[in-house]
């Protein structure tokens, strides 16, 4: 077998180039040689495919919605029965009147999942019951009154927005305006 024949192993130079090289990374001649010349084959324990970074979490009250009526959605803290979410997104739904409420939101390049801690704000008043909905690679809802917290915690599967929306399904007989807010308590990407 000449050398010209000679196959070689993965990480290996052939004997021609075992020499002195131009500098190539591959250990060639960086001379360009013909499509017929055999090529070793690819190293199996390098993965080459390109993974992205894990998503740093990306709080919905720094982002700006691309959709929904947003007059309503204030950013800022909020206090839930169990504590302060200092990056919340909060609906005020009878401020102006209206009693259903949505905001879009496009999911950052990366994020899997979206986080959140949902319920009617200490300040809301007994008699109010508030339906929260997150949609996007899938639909979840559930209605909670004064008091009540949910954890919500929605894997994205590739969903490229989601929507928050929230609707007064109850009111007490005497209810004023701005006087239920609904939480949507360090709502995240992540």
């Amino acid at each position: 077998m000449e050398a010209d024949d000679r196959p070689t192993e993965p990480g290996t130079r052939s004997p021609e180039t075992s020499g002195e090289t131009s500098g190539a990374p591959d250990g060639s001649s960086g001379e360009t040689g013909s499509a017929d010349e055999p090529q070793p084959p690819p190293d199996p324990t390098r993965d080459v495919t390109a993974q992205p970074a894990p998503a740093e979490p990306s709080f919905l009250s720094d982002l700006q919605p691309v959709g929904g009526f947003g007059n309503d959605r204030r950013a800022g803290a909020a206090e839930l029965p169990g504590g302060s979410y200092v990056d919340s997104v909060i609906f005020s739904p009878r401020y102006f009147g209206s009693d259903d409420l949505d905001l879009t939101y496009n999911v950052p390049a990366g994020a899997k999942r979206f986080h959140a801690t949902v319920g009617p704000d200490m300040d809301t008043e007994d008699g109010f019951k508030v339906l929260f909905q997150v949609s996007g690679a899938a639909v979840e809802s559930f209605t909670l009154s004064p008091g009540q917290t949910r954890e919500v915690d929605e894997k994205l599967n590739g969903a490229g927005r989601i929507t928050l929306r929230i609707v007064v399904t109850g009111e007490p007989p005497d209810a004023v305006n701005a006087s239920c807010r609904a939480v949507w308590g360090n709502a995240r990407f992540a």
